[in-house]
């Protein structure tokens, strides 16, 4: 017996380990029955533990890919395109439409950081007087990060004064990574302060609502648990993908294209939704990079306005690489 381990082709290995450990078996089990001398046991060990330990680096090397993968799209895996604006119609919250009263229409404006994450988030319509004059805040957002280009701080709804230095917001959200695994979103309400320099408000106000948020391997949400100053007890919410990556959530299925916010890691984060596919139902077209570009009525946590007229649409404006 000359060649009792046959050439085999590499890409069959991952299947082929417990045939492998079989006949390794019989042979050194019942050794009479196979014609061969006894000083080719030796070989054949030699051989067999070379053949696999083959397959099991072959089959790790399988896992090591997708998590390169995962890796080398730490931004998403459509960060080639950046979404620039969003135009679409509403009617504001005191409106009647029945009485005759028309819709405004509104641009979001976005703009990105030389590392390519969004730093503000600007809304036409916070300049709209006819919205609600007396309101001294808007729709804005501003983003902030830090020096390992983490989301930092996000100023929700920030004031009608806002400054290049300054700013006061509805809600102002500071961020701490714990560890790999583990961010700490500390919120304050109605808060001001210098945010290219701060993280947190001015004045020492503590945080009325802390969420812990617990991410997987893969670095997407797939727990919170939130509590406030006044209310200890705990409220938990998990996420759970299915095995196309998508967030699993009730009545809702996935087409095969690719989800907005995978064009950056941040808006994932910050809409707790790592899902790679576009929900079906919802976008009317998409552009060449399979990234929507037309939706009925809304954009999903772009533009999700308080009231749409039934025939409105929205469209999403990208800058591609």
């Amino acid at each position: 017996m000359t060649n009792i381990i046959p050439r085999i082709d590499v890409k069959h290995l991952p299947i082929l380990l417990p045939e492998v450990c079989c006949v390794y078996l019989y042979i050194v089990a019942r050794p009479n029955h196979i014609n061969f001398k006894k000083n080719n046991m030796k070989k054949v060990t030699t051989r067999l533990i070379f053949l696999i330990s083959l397959i099991s680096v072959y089959s790790f090397s399988g896992c090591k890919k997708v998590w390169d993968y995962v890796k080398q799209h730490p931004n998403g895996t459509a960060n080639n395109c950046n979404v620039e604006r969003v135009t679409f119609s509403f009617f504001p919250e005191y409106s009647l439409p029945s009485e005759g009263d028309k819709p405004l229409n509104d641009t979001l404006n976005i703009t990105y950081n030389t590392a390519g994450n969004p730093v503000s988030m600007t809304y036409t319509s916070s300049r709209y007087p006819e919205i609600d004059p007396v309101d001294v805040f808007s729709s804005d957002h501003i983003l902030r990060y830090d020096s390992k280009n983490r989301l930092a701080a996000f100023l929700e709804n920030v004031s009608d004064n806002v400054r290049s230095d300054w700013a006061g917001c509805i809600l102002w959200h500071k961020y701490t990574y714990v560890n790999n695994n583990l961010i700490t979103d500390s919120i304050f309400s109605y808060g001001a302060g210098n945010y290219l320099i701060s993280n947190r408000p001015d004045g020492g106000v503590s945080p009325f609502t802390i969420v812990e948020i617990t991410l997987d391997s893969y670095g997407r949400i797939i727990k919170t648990s939130t509590w406030n100053t006044e209310d200890p007890a705990r409220v938990e919410k998990t996420y759970t993908y299915d095995a196309s990556g998508n967030l699993v959530k009730p009545g809702i299925t996935y087409s095969n294209k690719t989800n907005i916010k995978q064009t950056n890691k941040v808006w994932m984060f910050l809409a707790r939704d790592y899902s790679v596919n576009e929900p079906a139902g919802g976008a009317l077209a998409y552009n060449s990079n399979n990234l929507p570009v037309l939706y009925s009525k809304r954009v999903p946590f772009f533009a999700e306005p308080y009231l749409t007229p039934d025939d409105s649409q929205a469209r999403v404006y990208y800058k591609c690489k």
